[in-house]
């Protein structure tokens, strides 16, 4: 009898813990939501999207090619230094990709298909920050790095 009685309290102490978790947990902010018309190999044309980060984010990337065939390559580099942090080649999908990111500065995602013919392609790009913009030991973000005045957090 004793058995039954617990298991309600069991499953309230577990549903709470479940909720101060999801609380808890950063939500990821969308720095990226385009389609792209990617020219072909003979062209040497890429398509570039530049995104601010911090030291300590993490990022999502969604690459979907919408047309039938060929593939196509993602870079993730510094823009001012050139480094890259993420690179791949040939990708057909690529879903949920995390990526950590090691220094805080401006970001450039580079999409090239190595097709022949033009290609389309859908690119996600998310963000999870390192601090949480509603933790009041939060510093001022992405406006430091392009020179803003710093007041709106990310």
């Amino acid at each position: 009898m004793k058995k039954y009685l617990l298991l309600p309290v069991t499953l309230l102490l577990v549903h709470q813990l479940m909720a101060q978790t999801a609380a808890k947990a950063p939500k990821a902010i969308r720095l990226v939501d385009k389609q792209f018309n990617l020219s072909g190999t003979l062209s040497g044309q890429s398509v570039q999207s530049f995104i601010g980060l911090d030291a300590g984010d993490k990022i999502i990337v969604n690459c979907i090619r919408l047309s039938k065939n060929g593939n196509v390559g993602v870079l993730i580099k510094d823009y001012n230094k050139g480094t890259e942090i993420y690179k791949k080649d040939g990708v057909d999908t690529l879903r949920e990709q995390t990526i950590a990111v090691p220094a805080k500065g401006i970001y450039a995602v580079v999409l090239k298909t190595g097709s022949l013919l033009e290609k389309e392609v859908r690119l996600t790009v998310d963000r999870i920050p390192a601090v949480p913009a509603d933790n009041p030991s939060a510093q001022y973000r992405l406006l430091d790095i392009l020179g803003g005045s710093g007041q709106e957090r990310y």
